[in-house]
Order: C-alpha cells, then sequence, then structure tokens
C-alpha cells in the first residue's frame, strides 16, 4: 500500500478498527500532485478512523489505556459525546459518518436489509445501497484520491484504494477470499499482507510522519455506536406468531406484521404499507402486556421515529431499556435470559454515545463540544478539504476547525 499510495497523494483515507483491531492506513505522497486541489485548504488529507464500539471515556479518563486519543484529545478538539442514529449499529453508523445523513436519507437502515422472504444473511455491503453522495464521491470530484480500509458500505464505492468490509455466506469459504474480489485496485490485499502492516491509531500517525506529510494532515477518530451489558433478551415476534400477524416458519409464511431486530431495537415491518389496521392491532398487544413485560423497552412511534432519520416504511419501533435487547427469534420465550453486551438502542440512551476527537491541520485547538450529532462529524472534513457536497442533516459546529 505504500508504493500505490505514493503513486498520488491521497486526501481522504478512512479506516474502521473492529474492536480496537484492524488495518492502517500507511502512507501518502509527501509531494503534491502537478495540480493539488487541496494546496489552499486547511487540510491536503484527512483520515477518519472509526473506532468499534469508542466511548468518549477512552480519551477523557486516565483509566483507559488510549495514550494517544488522550493526548489528541487534549491538543485538539474533543466532544463529551456524540449522539447516535437508530438504530445504534455499525452500517447505518458508518455511513451517516460518509454523508452526514441519517438513514432515511442514506438508505442504510439497519446492518442488514429487510427481506421479506426471510433473511438471507446479507448485509448492506455494496455502496449502490446508499441514496446520497459520500465522501469518496465528492473527494473524487475535486480531483482527489481517498483510500478504505474496511469500512462498511463500500463494496463497489469509487475509493482509489479500498479493501471493503465483505464475507461470503457459505460458511465454509475463506473470509479473506470476499475481499479479494472486491478490492480495489486488485493485488492491495496482497500487498498489504506482504508488508506485515502494524495495527493502530499511534502508527497511522507514525505512517503519515514517515511520509512527510503530518503537518498537513488531520486526524478524526469517532465510533460507531457505545455499548451496553445485558441480562434479558425480549422476543417481540413471538407475541406476533401467537396473535396470528406471522408464522413461525423462515419466510414467515402468511404475515401481515413482523419485527426485524437490529441489536437493542427491533422495527415493525409490514407485508402491505397501507395496512394500518395491522399497526394498530400490534399497537394494542403491546399495550396489553403485563406491566412487568412493557417496562422492558420503550416504543418508538410517529413524530420520534421521523425525528431520528429512522426506516422510513417502519411505521414503529423497539427499544430495549438498560440491560435489555431484541431478537427476531419467533419461537420459544418471549422473555428470555441474556448476556454480554449489545447496542442498537434508541440514539437518546447514554451508553449508546460514542466520541469525537480531532487533531492536526485546520482543528482548533482547545476546542469542546458537550454533545455532537453523528451527522456533524462529515461537515468537518467537508470543510477541512474544501468539498462541494451537501450534508442534509448534519451542520459544521462553530470553532472546530480554525478561523471557521
Amino acid at each position: 500500500m505504500r508504493g500505490a499510495l505514493r503513486a498520488g497523494g491521497v486526501a481522504l483515507g478512512l479506516v474502521w478498527l473492529p474492536l480496537l483491531l484492524g488495518g492502517s492506513l500507511v502512507g501518502a505522497s509527501s509531494e503534491p500532485p502537478q495540480e493539488d486541489p487541496f494546496a489552499e485548504t486547511p487540510a491536503r488529507h484527512v483520515v477518519l478512523i472509526s473506532v468499534d464500539g469508542l466511548r468518549p471515556e477512552f480519551y477523557l479518563e486516565d483509566r483507559w489505556p488510549a495514550v494517544m486519543m488522550r493526548q489528541m484529545a487534549a491538543e485538539g478538539a474533543h466532544a463529551k459525546g456524540v449522539r447516535g442514529v437508530h438504530p445504534s449499529v455499525t452500517y447505518p453508523s458508518h455511513a451517516t459518518l460518509v454523508t452526514g445523513a441519517l438513514p432515511a436519507r442514506h438508505g442504510i437502515f439497519y446492518n442488514s436489509p429487510f427481506d421479506e422472504g426471510g433473511q438471507t444473511g446479507r448485509w448492506y455491503w455494496e455502496s449502490e445501497h446508499l441514496t446520497t453522495p459520500a465522501l469518496w464521491d465528492a473527494v473524487r470530484a475535486a480531483g482527489g484520491r481517498s483510500a478504505s480500509l474496511w469500512w462498511p458500505v463500500t463494496v463497489g464505492a469509487q475509493i482509489d484504494y479500498n479493501l471493503p468490509e465483505v464475507w461470503p455466506l457459505d460458511p465454509d469459504s475463506v473470509f479473506t477470499d470476499a475481499v479479494r474480489g472486491a478490492e480495489s485496485p486488485p493485488g492491495l490485499l496482497t500487498e498489504l499482507e506482504t508488508q506485515a502492516v502494524d495495527r493502530g491509531i499511534a502508527r497511522i500517525v507514525e505512517a503519515a510522519e514517515e511520509a512527510g506529510i503530518l503537518d498537513q494532515t488531520t486526524f478524526i477518530i469517532t465510533g460507531d455506536h457505545g455499548f451496553s451489558d445485558i441480562h434479558i433478551v425480549v422476543a417481540p415476534n413471538v407475541w406476533l406468531v401467537e396473535a396470528g400477524f406471522m408464522e413461525d416458519r423462515s419466510d414467515r409464511g402468511d404475515w401481515r406484521a413482523t419485527f426485524h431486530s437490529s441489536g437493542a431495537s427491533a422495527f415493525l415491518k409490514l407485508r402491505d404499507p397501507e395496512d394500518e389496521g395491522a399497526v394498530e392491532g400490534v399497537r394494542a398487544l403491546l399495550t396489553d402486556l403485563p406491566v412487568g413485560t412493557r417496562r422492558l423497552f420503550q416504543p418508538i412511534d410517529g413524530d420520534r421515529m421521523v425525528e431520528a432519520g429512522a426506516d422510513p416504511d417502519s411505521p414503529l419501533s423497539l427499544s430495549g431499556v438498560d440491560g435489555v435487547s431484541m431478537t427476531s427469534a419467533r419461537s420459544g420465550a418471549a422473555v428470555r435470559p441474556g448476556s454480554g453486551g449489545t447496542h442498537g438502542h434508541f440514539p437518546d440512551f447514554p451508553n449508546m454515545e460514542t466520541g469525537f476527537v480531532a487533531w492536526g491541520a485546520g482543528v482548533q485547538a482547545g476546542a469542546r463540544v458537550p454533545l455532537m450529532g453523528m451527522e456533524d462529524i462529515a461537515p468537518v472534513v467537508v470543510e477541512l478539504l474544501g468539498l462541494e457536497m451537501e450534508t442534509p442533516d448534519g451542520v459544521l459546529l462553530p470553532g472546530l476547525v480554525e478561523g471557521r
């Protein structure tokens, strides 16, 4: 990847570090191209790093082993919290990070699309699912280059150096075979494998320094969601099967309504979008549940769904309270024991807040934001690189970029 990127400067680099691990962007040319479209912009290069499950305390509290992030937060700009999207899961979040749009606009509503005939196991891997422009489109339009490692919803994206997140549905297949089939340019994964790419944010900073572009580069560290410990799992489709709204079959049988789960939230889907009777029937079913069951979740309805920019084809969602997750299971107990951690709650859930740190070229040192929206991060990149791109739901918060 060093050799590939030295062929021309990279204006935008996207890196997703799942579970604090992953690849690193390993360089860009220190010599600008003959016509540098970013010569007069606050930054010539932006590296946007998403850390899976990043919480603000990782860089706000000394007890966490995040020395590089704490340094960046102290020297640059940071937020005490970033409100996510609904549902607060990986793919809708990452689409918002690169579009400045909420799911209702960008089209990535869940990790996995809802399939009327039964779930296939596919996720929103392909960029063709995006219904609004992304940062890489604006960079290309400006004459710049982009690179992406493991960023969701990037298969087929107009990214110059791209290793998208994708995996085979066949459990006997090799994971890297799916990546090789979607990489751009061909041979990029092999080059990374043979160079023994290091991991971590500090290594990415070192790579920029080695390439001679550190003083022209901005690093933005953010995440896709927080995490919450769970002890209960709710299966609302069990109630729908009992009430006759669907069948206990993998294809849902002769169904009118079903819940599509996404982490700690479940979204009502209708076979007939005009079936108001089914919506009212499900609402009545939920209202008639015992008090001890109803307090395990909050219904998200009407204006709250619209304001959150959630799936416009879902009239109602359920968001688990603290300690509660959701499942699409159709049989067994509707309320069952659970363990581990999850995410996906409605974005007003405090544990779902993620973080934001900006450090480097063009960043206003000392800027502090109490709370920002995830949709407000793309506008920072747009301003730093001087891109011509609308961010329909996000705004550039004053004071984050020098002079802005």
